[in-house]
């Protein structure tokens, strides 16, 4: 009798010990992953955002010849939609960003469109980073691209006459520009479900092509270098 009771209070011990080993090394293993998660999100928080925001190009070279010509000229600031892709870390944040604007402007006898392509690359030094808010400076290295059309208004298109020598009236023109120059980020709302970004910088055209056209080769062509820009963007982070 007492080697059965013996027996039967070392398979209890036996069992027990065995399960207190299973929940601790279940508890060992389930903080293991709940730090991993942890580390993983903080060193790649990647996230996407969008907003708009104002540029302000410095005078153009070729409104001097649009003005010349009687003809309406680009204007001194337009509107910006902005969607980019952050990846961000403790010291240091990039940005990959594109920005789209546009411009339609009519007189009484002619009509320009400017479209226009900002696509900027943003790495940034984190300053200062807290629980609510960041802030940020570094460098802008951007890729611009400049389109306007020239329309003289109440042109007639007769489709039993598709020769284009017959009709004028049209004069389109791009040109393309690489840009650098310094950057100010401040995000607040960090807490929040859509933390907001203000977003300033100045841009200066290091390297630019002449004006150049789709339909035609163009004579007295010039460069837009030096060009400084201005810009000032709002975003919202989609978590």
């Amino acid at each position: 009798m007492k080697k059965i009771l013996l027996a039967a209070i070392c398979f209890v011990g036996v069992q027990s010990l065995t399960a207190q080993e299973t929940n601790s090394s279940t508890t060992t293993t389930t903080s293991s992953v709940t730090i991993n998660e942890t580390t993983v999100d903080d060193n790649y928080p990647f996230k996407f955002y969008f907003g708009f925001g104002i540029s302000v190009p410095g005078d153009y070279k070729i409104n001097d010849n649009l003005g010349a010509a009687g003809m309406p000229q680009l204007k001194d600031a337009m509107p910006e939609f902005i969607i980019g892709y952050n990846i961000g870390g403790k010291k240091v944040s990039v940005d990959i960003e594109l920005a789209a604007s546009y411009l339609d402007k009519k007189t009484s006898s002619d009509r320009i469109k400017y479209t226009g392509a900002n696509i900027v690359v943003r790495p940034h030094y984190v300053i200062l980073n807290s629980e609510k808010f960041t802030f940020s400076g570094g460098l802008d290295l951007s890729y611009q691209m400049n389109r306007f059309d020239l329309y003289e208004r109440g042109n007639v298109i007769d489709l039993n006459n598709l020769n284009p020598g017959t009709h004028t009236g049209h004069i389109n023109l791009y040109n393309k520009q690489l840009n650098v120059g310094p950057s100010l980020t401040f995000i607040a709302f960090k807490n929040y479900d859509i933390p907001v970004k203000l977003t300033t910088g100045y841009q200066w055209s290091v390297l630019s092509s002449k004006w150049e056209s789709e339909v035609a080769n163009v004579a007295n062509s010039l460069r837009e270098d030096g060009q400084g820009r201005f810009y000032a963007r709002l975003s919202f982070y989609l978590n």
